[in-house]
């Protein structure tokens, strides 16, 4: 498959995921996306609109993305 269309489709599963709840860089990970933060600047320069909201657990700092509709 093209590497266009690898990423269609890897854009389409996080929007499908984000639409269900918010989303960190691990859970994607489990969904075998990586560079979440990358994806996520491409379905904003979309038109999405996606919210970051910094997380931390006392030891890391994470990102949490919410889609907006």
């Amino acid at each position: 498959r093209p590497a266009a269309s690898r990423e269609r489709t890897q854009l389409g599963r996080i929007l499908d995921r984000l639409r269900e709840g918010p989303l960190t860089s691990m859970q994607a990970f489990d969904m075998g996306v990586t560079r979440l933060a990358a994806q996520v600047m491409k379905l904003k320069q979309h038109g999405h609109n996606i919210v970051t909201e910094n997380m931390s657990n006392g030891k890391v700092t994470y990102a949490r993305y919410h889609l907006v509709e």
